[in-house]
């Protein structure tokens, strides 16, 4: 049975719609008697643990929210001093906290868990040196009652409103130092309680339109609509729905639709494993925007990088199996049918060739050159053996995240065995201009583009870490052979090694920074290679900070080459004060040289608006 066989017959059982209820919190007016003094972050193995110090052990109620997961806990009769509170934790589970006076006597803390990753969780009222503390204690994939794990010592300095473990003699993660308000506070349990069945979903538009208009033949405008329906049955089952539209225009107009099932897997949690089959998407790596190890799903490569990275990201058909030992976890991962990223050939201004045949039309050459351009096509072949396998160690040592991988594969993206026309040469700019000025000695062959999918094995590192208030994270990888287009447009195979090194920072403004340094070095490097040279050195990184309190931020991507001095920037703002309703302007800028990469999309420069609905 293929993926496109069992595709279909899960969208067939995707039929029962279920309607969230939404409650709005009642208003106490009640003074509360109790108050945070101190909230505190901590690592230790598989497990997270988050304190919340108080004057004295108050009522709570908890529960657990989906799309996204979210861990809640209301603390009764209780305030916080400042107002709302949000951090990021670099967290294995725990992707960030937030804190804020829910009602004017309850306290609201929000633990946001990793939704692909299988966790426990226990909420315990505890006496912890004297100092009355609500414990929230995530464990990946662990029932922590049985663990068998060594608990960990907490001790409370009230001068320096410090905490420190005996595990981690540095320091707890204080969340007492920034002030972020987060859309968390007008949900309640009523949401969950209703039924173990929930429905939610995505709706996306997101439209471009070209900075400049010249006579090259370009899409100047292009359309995204993406509308997703997810049900979910108690953590365990997921069942979703993708219709997805793609228009580029109006010149060399095309247009795409699918109507895909996108995620069905069914997950288990246990004491000391847990599971997952299913279409799914796991992630791997810790690095953003580039992953050298997160090679499992295919990625959506049809709009290039403007797309988000979690975005372009493609649900495969997998099985994985966690085992969770008391010092380190191991994971398996088996993907029985191949599936590529999707990329355009030929006739949008992100495809391979470009608008190259297009171009041709109005080149100065013979009408049979150019009905014989117009007419090649693409032979894709399918790899003769499909199944992949992967694994992934992954442990903590001190204070350091560190996984080892390895991934028996084939590349998801081409390997060009043949091109119809020989003895050729190009630069890396693939126009119809640079293409016509080698057709002299040019021989033309009755053959269409040759693609192939070939196999590989991919070796990776990854580890992170915080020094001091910086984030420190990294990725290795070697890969065994990776395909290259040359200057005769076909590929060339070649040993590889990326690393990638960074750090991220958050300034008591709240003001975000990432900066990443990449580094690919080509063995055995052939000078024919277009794009890359035999070590390639770039930066990568963002940078965010909110305006008006948390509902209007500003945020720029870059991205640059030092090799050629070629580089991408999309400086974009972002309004999200509606509830669920996110909507973003922005641009996606490129310069560099027509034979780079970044420059050879430089006439592409744009303009991005998208709204975001979530429901």
């Amino acid at each position: 049975m293929t993926a496109v066989k069992l595709d279909k017959i899960f969208i067939t059982l995707l039929s029962s719609v279920i309607s969230a209820l939404l409650m709005l919190p009642a208003i106490s007016s009640a003074l509360p008697s109790n108050r945070v003094k101190n909230i505190t972050f901590d690592k230790y193995l598989t497990q997270e643990i988050v304190l919340v110090f108080l004057e004295k052990l108050p009522e709570i109620k908890y529960f657990v929210l989906n799309n996204p997961e979210r861990i809640v806990v209301d603390i009764k009769d209780t305030f916080v001093p400042q107002v709302r509170i949000h951090k990021e934790t670099k967290g294995q589970a725990v992707k960030n906290i937030s804190i804020g006076q829910n009602r004017k006597d309850t306290v609201r803390v929000v633990l946001k868990i990793k939704k692909e990753l299988p966790y426990n969780y226990k909420v315990l009222l505890e006496t912890l040196n004297g100092k009355p503390t609500v414990k929230i204690r995530v464990s990946l994939g662990i029932d922590d009652e049985k663990s068998g794990l060594v608990p960990m010592v907490y001790f409370f300095d009230t001068k320096e409103t410090k905490t420190t473990s005996a595990k981690d003699p540095k320091g707890s993660l204080i969340l007492f130092d920034d002030a972020l308000s987060d859309n968390i506070f007008n949900e309640t349990e009523n949401q969950v309680e209703k039924s173990d069945l929930t429905l939610s979903g995505l709706v996306q538009i997101r439209s471009t339109f070209q900075t400049k208009k010249d006579d090259a033949i370009e899409n100047n405008t292009s359309l995204r609509n993406r509308i997703l329906l997810e049900g979910k049955y108690k953590n365990m089952a997921t069942l979703s729905v993708l219709s997805d539209y793609l228009y580029f225009g109006p010149e060399n107009e095309t247009d795409d639709y699918n109507l895909d099932l996108y995620e069905a897997k069914w997950q288990y949690n246990a004491k000391k494993y847990g599971f997952s089959i299913g279409k799914q998407i796991i992630r791997w790596g810790k690095t953003d925007q580039v992953s050298p190890v997160d090679t499992l799903n295919p990625q959506d490569l049809r709009e290039f990088i403007i797309p988000d990275y979690e975005e372009r990201k493609i649900p495969i058909w997998m099985a994985d199996l966690n085992l969770f030992f008391d010092k380190f976890t191991l994971e398996g991962v088996f993907i029985p049918f191949f599936e590529e990223s999707r990329i355009d050939y030929f006739d949008t201004n992100w495809s391979i060739f470009g608008h190259m045949k297009k171009e041709l039309q109005n080149a100065p050459i013979s009408p049979s050159l150019k009905n014989y351009f117009d007419n090649i096509g693409v032979n894709e072949k399918d790899p003769d053996t499909e199944a992949e396998f992967a694994v992934r160690l992954t442990t903590t040592i001190r204070n350091v995240d560190l996984g080892l991988t390895f991934h028996h594969t084939t590349e998801d993206t081409p390997y060009f065995r043949s091109f119809p026309v020989k003895n050729i040469s190009v630069n890396g700019d693939l126009s119809a201009q640079s293409l016509s000025s080698t057709l002299g000695t040019a021989v033309l062959t009755d053959e269409d583009i040759e693609v192939e999918y070939k196999r590989t094995n991919i070796a990776g590192f990854e580890f992170e870490t915080t020094l001091a208030d910086f984030g420190v994270r990294g990725e290795v990888a070697w890969q065994e052979n990776e395909s290259f287009l040359t200057s005769s447009l076909i590929s060339t195979r070649k040993p590889t090694f990326l690393y990638i090194i960074g750090a991220d920072y958050t300034t008591k403004g709240n003001t975000y920074l990432n900066l990443q340094f990449a580094h690919r070095h080509i063995s055995n490097y052939n000078p024919d290679i277009l794009y890359f040279d035999q070590d390639t050195y770039t930066l990568i990184g963002e940078i965010r900070k909110d305006i008006i309190s948390d509902w209007l931020s500003a945020c720029l991507k870059y991205s640059n080459n030092f090799n050629n001095n070629a580089w991408y920037l999309s400086p974009s703002l972002k309004y999200t004060y509606i509830t669920n309703l996110e909507c973003s302007i922005g641009a996606s800028v490129f310069s560099g040289d027509k034979d780079t990469w970044f420059g050879s999309f430089k006439d592409y420069d744009l303009f991005f608006l998208e709204i975001l609905y979530r429901f």
